[in-house]
């Protein structure tokens, strides 16, 4: 690891900066694991998804779609199953309410991977690792 002297009052503020945008686009009131899945990288050429959803566009200049994206325009921003929810901040983020059991978590990755395939065709990859209990 190597590291480089930067000016303290630049990096001060890129990291109020990134902090700032967290707290506005990140539910942090909640318990999570952070972002669920992996952002897919792929191109949509389905003309009516291109049509429906014109956002679209953007993310095949860049190779890559957002899962939260793909996760909120399935209708599933606030979805819960239990204490777990799907949150309405940023749908890449599921958050314990309060006594949110793994099977509820579990449950919500299922369907966001089910709603997602059945829409758009990707199939989502999670980007936390399941640790499975017996």
């Amino acid at each position: 690891l190597q590291l480089k002297k930067g000016n303290k009052q630049e990096i001060q503020e890129k990291i109020k900066e990134y902090l700032n945008y967290r707290k506005k686009r990140h539910p942090l009131i909640y318990p999570s694991a952070g972002s669920v899945f992996v952002n897919p990288e792929c191109k949509i050429e389905d003309s009516k998804l291109l049509k429906e959803f014109p956002e679209l566009k953007e993310c095949n200049e860049n190779g890559m779609i957002h899962a939260g994206f793909l996760i909120d325009k399935c209708g599933l921003k606030g979805k819960k199953i239990g204490d777990a929810q799907i949150s309405e901040q940023h749908a890449n983020f599921i958050v314990n309410l309060d006594d949110a059991k793994s099977k509820d978590v579990s449950d919500l990755i299922n369907l966001a991977k089910q709603k997602v395939k059945e829409k758009f065709g990707i199939e989502l990859e999670t980007e936390i690792q399941i640790v499975p209990f017996k």
